[in-house]
């Protein structure tokens, strides 16, 4: 049988919930809460699946992410879904993007290269938390 860090088992979250299925051990890493059982579940939804390879080498098992919510309600689950729709149309990623506000680059990965009317932002902000915090300051 394979399992999740095999040879050592480093890593393993909670080896108390190993269960077999389909003739193979599986671990579950899920920090929980889990249901005793599916009965008090009212709706559920499967948000999405992603594959990584264990501590990120390819020559190791490929472990799979199943993201999905649950509910007591299909209500309660319509108005979580309807919340983060409306948390996406207001990501700061996107919306720096649309506005002009700063851009990526493979120069530097990960860096936001800022566009001048981002930088005036950064600058006001910078400007505001210093007027606030001027007197704490006394390092300056």
């Amino acid at each position: 049988m394979t399992k999740v860090g095999e040879g050592g088992g480093e890593g393993i979250l909670n080896p108390r919930h190993r269960v077999a299925l389909h003739e193979r051990l599986f671990t579950d890493l899920c920090r929980g809460p889990h249901a005793p059982t599916t009965k008090s579940i009212g709706a559920f939804k499967l948000l999405s699946v992603a594959g990584a390879y264990w501590r990120g080498d390819s020559k190791r098992t490929m472990l799979t992410r199943i993201y999905g919510t649950a509910f007591f309600s299909k209500a309660q689950l319509e108005e979580y879904l309807e919340l983060i729709e409306r948390a996406k149309e207001r990501d700061h990623r996107k919306l720096g993007k649309e506005l002009g506000l700063f851009m990526f680059s493979e120069l530097s990965p990960g860096s936001p290269f800022w566009k001048p009317a981002g930088m005036a932002i950064w600058n006001a902000l910078s400007d505001l938390w210093r007027a606030r915090t001027w007197h704490a300051a006394t390092w300056r």
